[in-house]
């Protein structure tokens, strides 16, 4: 019992407290587990800031769900890590900015990179994940997803 008091107590003296993002500085953000395997969506965070990403393999669309109203989007779609691809602009759906759609004009397979920067507050938060979460699959052949629109 002695232990686990202890632990948290010095964690909670010792952490690293948040800082609120400055205008003009760049933050990455990380990509949760089911960005890695075919959940149909990819969430990217950094503390609070949130987006999700889910692609419409039908219209060759990407959708992004932020968690904060957002300035900008863009979204680039490569073979390789290296950026052979120009990124693309999102555009924005709603008027609270939260929600970014974009049409990809070229190939989206699975074993391709996408590469996103989104500016909120002036800030640039950035990531670069795989594009294995763009074929959803689930046991017992039933769609499990919520709707996200």
């Amino acid at each position: 019992m002695l232990a686990l008091v202890s632990y948290y107590g010095v964690d909670l003296a010792v952490r690293e407290r948040p800082q609120p993002a400055v205008a003009g500085q760049t933050y990455r953000l990380v990509a949760k587990s089911n960005c890695r395997y075919s959940s149909g969506k990819c969430e990217l965070g950094n503390g609070e800031f949130t987006v999700t990403l889910v692609y419409d393999n039908a219209n060759k669309q990407f959708t992004l769900r932020a968690s904060h109203p957002l300035q900008q989007a863009v979204l680039g779609v490569s073979k390789t890590s290296n950026a052979e691809n120009a990124p693309v602009p999102m555009q924005n759906l709603t008027a609270d900015k939260k929600s970014w759609v974009v049409i990809m004009p070229g190939d989206v397979k699975v074993n391709y990179n996408a590469r996103l920067v989104v500016r909120a507050l002036d800030a640039f938060y950035y990531a670069e994940t795989r594009l294995h979460f763009i074929e959803y699959a689930a046991s017992f052949n039933k769609d499990l997803r919520p709707n996200i629109n």
